[in-house]
């Protein structure tokens, strides 16, 4: 550092190009530790490494990405985030989530089934992920808040298509005895009038406030009925797979719950059942859903010997309008259902 230089900056091109994941790290500490203690000296990267991304911290990146041929520019100290959503943020993006910045498209999702099960439900749709570059974030909860506002651009418009995938958590309002559903009941008790309330029921306060997060936004909400499980069921082709799942998983319990299920002549009653066992069951849904995902695969990959599948597994109507809006149009000529329920 030269006081006859108003400032100083060193420009990096890809580092990542000859640096393994753990000598970026080392790279950027460096070089962060240097600088730290002067106003004029500035480092400034150009990189495609999530895990540089991972570590810089989100206030120092600049993204650049294309909007009508043109290139554009979105830092991220300029989307809004108060200092306890971006500090969630940087606690939250590792080197895996990072990657939602290098993508065309992203599917936020609640939990870990629908992380394992959509990109195996988009090749059902010949809508495979990775060949549309759109990257499913696990946001391990309900905060998609701070996603939202970085996602945001200075000029109105997303940086990257983008969805959310969550639950709208009917029925959960114990002062509504006309719709709650307790949680106590069990897949072997009395349903009677539970479909009922499933159907009459409005989504919760915190789905709602999430429709009012999105509105005007280029942002496509995509809610469950009730669950992810709930919506899975609802499909009479994909009862007989969810309980060979569910029997590997609990080879006890499993067989009373087909028993059950093959009691009911309502192919809605056979929903509430499978939905109320994995409820009162959810430590298991991530085995639940790899089970499907096996079964999903499988089919995937007959399909592409041009082998016959006799009970196609179907995709839940909401998880297709989050899939379509992420990847391009589909037209009518293609051969794929369109994106209703």
């Amino acid at each position: 550092e030269r006081p006859e230089v108003l400032h100083n900056l060193f420009l990096i091109e890809e580092p990542e190009a000859h640096l393994h994941p753990q000598l970026q790290g080392l790279v950027h500490s460096f070089f962060e530790k240097k600088h730290q203690n002067s106003a004029s000296i500035q480092v400034i990267y150009t990189s495609h490494s999530p895990t540089l991304v991972s570590k810089i911290g989100l206030n120092a990146i600049n993204l650049l990405y294309e909007d009508n041929f043109s290139i554009k520019s979105h830092p991220f100290a300029d989307s809004g985030l108060s200092a306890q959503e971006s500090a969630y943020l940087e606690r939250f993006l590792d080197v895996t989530k990072s990657q939602m910045f290098f993508g065309k498209g992203v599917i936020f999702v609640e939990g870990i089934s629908e992380a394992l099960l959509i990109p195996e439900m988009a090749k059902c749709l010949d809508r495979s992920l990775d060949k549309y570059a759109v990257e499913v974030v696990n946001v391990a909860g309900t905060s998609f808040k701070p996603f939202i506002k970085i996602l945001d651009t200075t000029n109105g418009k997303n940086f990257a298509k983008a969805s959310i995938v969550t639950d709208d958590d009917r029925c959960i309002d114990k002062d509504d005895s006309a719709t709650y559903i307790g949680k106590d009941l069990d897949f072997d008790d009395d349903i009677s009038g539970v479909h009922e309330k499933l159907t009459s029921g409005t989504p919760s306060e915190r789905y709602m406030n999430m429709e009012e997060l999105c509105s005007g936004k280029d942002i496509a909400l995509c809610g469950a009925t009730k669950t992810l499980e709930y919506e899975l069921a609802k499909h009479p082709n994909n009862i007989a797979y969810l309980i060979d799942v569910i029997k590997t998983e609990f080879p006890k319990v499993g067989p009373r719950l087909e028993e059950v299920v093959n009691a009911e002549t309502s192919v809605h009653n056979k929903a509430v059942r499978i939905w109320l066992f994995l409820r009162a069951r959810d430590k298991s849904k991530a085995q639940i859903a790899q089970g499907l995902c096996n079964i999903i695969k499988n089919q995937n990959d007959a399909v592409q010997k041009r082998c016959l599948v006799s009970r196609p597994f179907m995709v839940p109507g909401y998880i297709k309008r989050s899939i379509y809006a992420v990847t391009e149009e589909v037209s009518c000529d293609e051969g794929v259902d369109p994106p209703t329920e």
